[in-house]
């Protein structure tokens, strides 16, 4: 399965190396897998030219980084 073009984002550069299932399934999902274009971060990145907030998930939800 092919990466993200976007695959340097901060949600996958912050949370890449945790071992939460939660992240780990997101990443899999979104980054490297058929929910690309369903991901809240791609779509705001084309959308606004500019990267989203470092708390929004690809799914849309927003989750604290500490």
């Amino acid at each position: 399965m092919s990466k993200c073009e976007y695959f340097k984002c901060s949600f996958l550069e912050i949370n890449e190396h945790l071992d939460r299932i939660l992240c780990a399934g997101i990443i899999t999902i979104y980054c490297k897998g058929p929910e690309m274009d369903n991901c809240e971060r791609r779509k705001y990145q084309k959308k606004y030219e500019k990267l989203p907030a470092d708390n929004l998930r690809p799914d849309g939800k927003s989750f604290f980084l500490y």
